[in-house]
């Protein structure tokens, strides 16, 4: 039987997190440029990020067209920073409070691998200044693979850079909260035994 997707959230009906997703009215601009191949991942998290952040947007592709990208990131005033660690990412709490405030954050979606790619075929996006994240914080992806310990996903990277943003961790808890229904639901159609055996050793 083919499977039934939900239209807003996309995940299967059976998982839809609709009811889990909460607005929030973000300060910093959010732009998520997905791979292609991530937007049918059932354990994707951008989408959560699309429909709760209120100043977000979410773009699916590869090789995104220079005048569409020169029209969404800089025409205004508003200073771009890639949330991504490239060799040279500063750590975010070393930039000015000023410059934190007009930042928008450009988050790049997908496995690492894909990530590189999508980066690698648009040099604009690449060349963004880019910032990074503390060291110590822990992915509660715990049922997708990650390249290292501290390798966040997209929703936990960007819950971490606008909680610290707006000094304000509740604000932005719902994020937290659908994700980890999305993990629970995933958990939930794994065999105990695998399960046992391959995940709960990480928690």
């Amino acid at each position: 039987m083919t499977r039934l997707y939900c239209n807003t959230c996309e995940k299967p009906l059976k998982t839809c997190l609709c009811s889990f997703i909460k607005k929030i009215n973000n300060l910093n601009d959010v732009l998520i440029f997905q791979h292609v191949s991530e937007k049918k991942h059932a354990l994707g998290t951008a989408k959560i990020l699309d429909l709760s952040l209120k100043n977000c947007s979410l773009h699916t592709g590869e090789n995104f067209e220079e005048h569409f990208l020169n029209d969404v990131l800089f025409l205004d005033n508003k200073k771009n920073y890639l949330l991504f660690p490239t060799d040279e990412a500063v750590s975010i709490d070393s930039l000015p409070l000023e410059e934190r405030s007009k930042m928008r954050l450009i988050a790049v979606d997908g496995t690492w691998r894909k990530s590189k790619l999508l980066l690698h075929k648009n040099p604009i996006l690449k060349n963004l200044p880019s910032v990074k994240l503390n060291p110590g914080k822990t992915s509660r992806y715990t049922i997708r693979k990650q390249p290292f310990s501290e390798a966040l996903s997209t929703l936990e990277a960007v819950y971490e850079t606008l909680s610290f943003l707006e000094k304000d961790d509740e604000k932005f808890l719902p994020l937290i909260e659908a994700f980890d229904k999305m993990i629970e639901n995933q958990i939930q159609k794994i065999p105990k035994e695998i399960f046992q055996k391959n995940y709960k050793k990480n928690k």
